[in-house]
């Protein structure tokens, strides 16, 4: 299975068309550096490959050097920190003022998140790569060997499901299921108390995407499509031809899907049917867009593998400016109290002026 990491660092593929017979069009080369906006920045022990999260006045942060942070969300202070066993590329995920992170230690933390002190830990079958989700009072997340896992919060009965593939983007809850995909090519959907899929859909190749759900939909990378599966059955209501969508994570805003590609474009659609509402070229071709854009107040904020975070324009997607760091930037953006915090390859945290 060890195999997977190879290959999961060489699929970046090249298409020959945007799709829907709609060329996006190249963003404007000469931008601003957006360098007024950045407020702090908090630099870790390694790179900072997930989002923080941030709630209540605190960041709660992962890095590859095993540690979750928290810092002060307006300064950036360090507050505490958690050593683990080994790398976490998994976003901390905060519930009921606990924090539940996993590591490549194979070990799920639950963690106070007042002082950062262990409350418990659960052993996985093998290194944990997964943002937990939390959703109907349980805890889920996927390892590198193909178990998708369920912890109950309190009473109730842990399961796990064997795929023939690892697990490494992030689960979404909604109503009672479960959606997750992984690297045999297939997206599943689990009610929350079982361990055997409601339905799977084969996307045809490995699949790294975080998927999102709303209004019955599943919003969610393919090979090289962005696909709209219905939520209850798995069926394909739509899709849309990128450039390589099988690591995007897209999200959706006000009936409208914003996501990235292998490219280096950012795309919104229409989610009802997929038609393109404007495509815009941010980043080289040898660079990818990964990280789940963020869309408040008339802007979208995105991060690319070039190293640059950028903030774009909702209506037309042009580049309003563009923040160059020091490493990859994989990570999601991440809004609080009018300001925008997102991790990169450089160790760093990032905090902007987002208002």
């Amino acid at each position: 299975m060890r195999s997977w990491v190879v290959l999961a660092g060489s699929l970046c593929f090249v298409a020959l068309t945007i799709g829907c017979g709609e060329e996006a069009k190249p963003s404007e080369p000469d931008v601003p550096s957006g360098e007024q906006y950045l407020l702090w920045t908090f630099q870790a022990g390694d790179a900072v490959e997930q989002s923080p999260w941030v709630e209540n006045g605190k960041v709660y942060l992962s890095s590859l050097d095993g540690k979750i942070y928290c810092l002060e969300a307006e300064t950036g202070r360090q507050i505490w920190t958690y050593q683990t066993g080994d790398r976490v590329v998994a976003r901390p995920t905060l519930h009921g003022g606990k924090v539940y992170v996993g590591s490549w230690d194979k070990k799920l933390y639950c963690l106070d998140a007042q002082n950062g002190k262990l409350i418990w830990w659960e052993g996985a079958e093998d290194m944990i790569y997964t943002t937990a989700c939390v959703h109907d009072n349980r805890v889920f997340f996927g390892d590198f060997d193909g178990y998708f896992e369920c912890i109950p919060i309190g009473s109730g009965r842990r399961w796990s499901f064997r795929t023939l593939g690892g697990f490494f983007s992030t689960p979404y809850g909604d109503s009672g299921y479960v959606y997750a995909t992984s690297s045999d090519g297939y997206i599943r959907c689990f009610d929350t108390e079982w361990e055997w899929p409601e339905w799977e859909y084969n996307a045809g190749s490995p699949n790294f995407s975080s998927p999102w759900v709303e209004n019955g939909r599943v919003y969610v990378g393919g090979d090289y499509n962005l696909l709209c599966l219905n939520a209850k059955n798995g069926g394909i209501v739509w899709h849309y031809k990128t450039k390589g969508a099988d690591r995007c994570r897209p999200r959706v805003v006000d009936g409208k899907v914003y996501v990235g590609d292998y490219g280096g474009y950012v795309y919104c659609l229409k989610a009802g049917d997929g038609k393109l509402v404007w495509g815009s070229k941010v980043a080289p071709d040898w660079s990818d867009v990964r990280s789940r854009p963020l869309v408040h107040n008339g802007k979208v904020y995105v991060g690319a593998t070039h190293g640059s975070v950028l903030c774009l324009n909702e209506a037309d997607g042009k580049v309003f400016w563009k923040y160059a760091t020091g490493g990859q930037v994989v990570a999601d953006p991440w809004f609080y109290d009018g300001k925008m915090y997102i991790g990169s390859g450089d160790g760093k945290l990032y905090c902007f002026k987002a208002n």
